[in-house]
């Protein structure tokens, strides 16, 4: 049984495994706000950021005083290979290095944010992001908005070689789990041995051929894992949900979203209908997660757009859940707060005066148009940027006192 620790003592523990490790002391600066260490230069410039979340849970989930200091050790190869310079390399020297990566999006904004690093990236579904790292010994480098255009090449020139590269690797074998009355219900799991196995989403052919029950579905509940079922498997989609639970616990957890392709092999966000047996499952979790990546990161949000822009308000995001069991979102807007920041949710609650109109996420959209845009570094999130028009909502739909 291993002692408790706080993040602050963690992030403290870290930084001395570091400086034991050869990092510079005086360069080194602890972030809490953002539960980090950052290595600076002498202007005060973010040269390196590690963000400690999932290594602060794979630690508290050791069991032993010896799997945690594996933990550190890896902490330690992680940021020693990260922190190694690659400035001088031109694109032919690394591009045989270059590797697909998905990662949740929230954690790697686009564009440069004051000490925060953008990153070169494509969007897959709602939370996801395809990025580009060099791919090292112990660990990976993943691609910065500064290091990409140092490589002086177009994004799809540098995907092509991450792609190539990874064609290169051993071929994908699937792990087929059926239900015993009816082998059609399946679940196909591949499961690498290092962070690149939901890589396999940049080759959507690799996983359009799998046979399922109804529409195909994939989830990466981890950085090594990708599983695929169909919307009609019902022992598949259990079974899911319970590997959803399972890499809760491993450092390479990923917030899994429901994915699908469309006809064009395009990769999209989608969700059971409202029928379907286990629409509640999947719509709890879903709504669950949704609370966990607004609140974690609200304060961020908040101190990020005032200091780009005038304060803006972000609207609060809430959960609600009935007696039996079902969960339901909601966000709460006054018609004339704008610009605002808000998540979107099922239902928009707008409040007019001593009036508050209930609109579904489409009718709201629809009123909006052109002045709700999607804020482009972090997912869900829209930007209203002007007042929302009062006699337009009363055409809309009827208003609850």
């Amino acid at each position: 049984m291993t002692a408790p620790i706080s993040t602050s003592d963690f992030s403290v523990l870290v930084a001395g495994a570091l400086c034991e490790n050869g990092a510079d002391r005086t360069t080194l600066h602890l972030d809490p706000d953002a539960f980090a260490v950052r290595k600076k230069d002498g202007t005060g410039k973010v040269l390196n950021s590690l963000y400690l979340g999932n290594f602060y849970k794979s630690y508290k989930n050791a069991k032993t005083a010896e799997e945690q200091k594996q933990e550190i050790d890896r902490i330690v190869n992680f940021w020693t290979s990260t922190t190694e310079t690659f400035d001088d390399e031109s694109f032919e020297d690394c591009k045989h290095k270059l590797r697909p990566v998905i990662r949740e999006r929230r954690y790697y904004p686009i564009e440069d944010e004051g000490e925060e690093p953008g990153f070169a990236q494509s969007t897959i579904g709602d939370h996801l992001a395809l990025l580009l790292c060099i791919d090292q010994e112990h660990s990976m480098s993943l691609v910065t908005n500064s290091r990409f255009e140092a490589l002086g090449v177009s994004w799809d020139e540098a995907l092509d070689a991450a792609m190539d590269n990874m064609l290169a690797r051993p071929s994908t074998l699937w792990r087929v789990e059926e239900n015993e009355n009816n082998p059609a219900d399946c679940i196909y799991i591949y499961e690498s041995d290092d962070s690149y196995g939901s890589s396999i989403l940049v080759f959507p052919n690799l996983i359009s051929d799998l046979k399922v029950l109804g529409q195909q579905l994939v989830f990466t509940p981890a950085k090594g894992v990708v599983l695929v079922t169909g919307s009609d498997c019902i022992f598949g989609l259990q079974r899911a949900l319970e590997l959803f639970e399972e890499c809760k616990s491993r450092h390479d957890y990923i917030r899994p979203e429901m994915l699908s392709l469309d006809q064009d092999l395009n990769w999209y966000h989608c969700e059971l209908t409202d029928e379907h047996c286990l629409y509640d499952d999947f719509n709890n979790f879903r709504l669950y997660s949704n609370l966990l990546v607004y609140n974690d990161f609200f304060e961020k949000f908040r101190g990020t757009f005032e200091q780009l822009t005038a304060p803006i308000r972000v609207a609060p995001y809430e959960v609600f859940g009935t007696d039996e069991g079902r969960y339901h979102d909601e966000v709460l807007i006054k018609c004339d707060e704008v610009p605002i920041l808000m998540p979107f949710a099922e239902t928009i609650l707008v409040e007019a005066g001593d009036r508050i109109f209930h609109l579904p996420a489409e009718v709201f959209s629809d009123l909006c148009a052109g002045n709700l845009q999607q804020a482009r570094s972090y997912p869900l999130l829209y930007e209203l940027t002007e007042p929302i028009n009062v006699e337009q909502l009363e055409d809309l739909t009827s208003s609850t006192e």
